[in-house]
């Protein structure tokens, strides 16, 4: 899950995602989507997941949307990622 407003929270020295890159590297979407890619990636034979987030300088406005990203992960895509995969 990603959030717009985060980019523009980026310091001037940081170079932004393109929205390739993100959606080859990353996991993006809705809790249900984020939670589908999960399963279909563990099928795949990955099993372990990196959560980045943050950086150095960070406004207030996209340290709130992290937080909301990972309250929204612990919350709702983890168990059911764990609820699918059995």
């Amino acid at each position: 899950m990603t959030c717009a407003s985060t980019a523009a929270a980026m310091p001037s020295t940081a170079t932004p995602s393109t929205p390739s890159t993100i959606t080859s590297f990353g996991i993006v979407g809705t809790p249900a989507q984020v939670v589908d890619r999960l399963v279909a990636l563990n099928g795949l034979g990955l099993h372990r997941v990196m959560i980045l987030g943050g950086f150095a300088g960070a406004s207030e406005e996209a340290a709130a949307h992290l937080a909301v990203s990972r309250e929204v992960l612990a919350r709702e895509v983890f168990p059911a990622v764990r609820e699918k995969l059995g």
